[in-house]
């Protein structure tokens, strides 16, 4: 059996296309999780920072092989990392503000035009997870898939409702899941 070799400039054509189209946009949208996170007093879970880290690990062992075959693998198990970082950050995110939004949706100092917008939003966000989640397990199914920029979109309109609407429950609630 022979391996394959693939052209140096071949590999260099696939290693800055894996960094510049998985690697460098997953980070970006990482660091906006995280930024949400921060905002909310939000622990992301280790599994989206090892996951990260394994998608890194996989890269150099990408850019380090001349094998054809050896590259493909590589090259799915970075895309398959990343997929699972970003599906860990947004996962957590949505349910930490799903869980403030239910406490909004009890709360007293809230009236009721608030909490039907509050509720729209929360079926929103929970739909949007579970369709998330589900997507990781349905690879072939697109009709179920939702895109970062729409979860992103999602949270981003919560947190702008309760800034100019609740910011004070909202902060009450964010420490609150902490020590649930």
């Amino acid at each position: 059996m022979t391996l394959e070799r693939i052209h140096p400039v071949e590999k260099t054509h696939i290693c800055e296309g894996i960094y510049e189209n998985y690697i460098v946009k997953s980070s970006e949208i990482l660091l906006q999780y995280e930024l949400y996170a921060n905002t909310a007093n939000i622990y992301l879970p280790c599994g989206y920072y090892t996951n990260f880290r394994d998608a890194l690990f996989h890269f150099r062992k990408l850019a380090s092989s001349y094998e054809e075959k050896e590259i493909e693998c590589q090259a799915f198990a970075i895309k398959e990392h990343l997929s699972r970082a970003l599906t860990d950050a947004a996962s957590s995110v949505m349910d930490n503000i799903s869980f403030i939004a239910e406490r909004l949706l009890k709360d007293e100092n809230i009236n009721d035009i608030q909490k039907q917008k509050t509720r729209e939003m929360l079926h929103k966000m929970k739909q949007a997870n579970f369709r998330k989640r589900f997507s990781g397990m349905m690879l072939s199914n697109d009709g179920i898939k939702i895109g970062h920029e729409d979860m992103l979109g999602l949270i981003d309109s919560f947190f702008e409702f309760a800034n100019n609407n609740c910011k004070e429950e909202f902060a009450k609630y964010s420490h609150e899941y902490q020590q649930v």
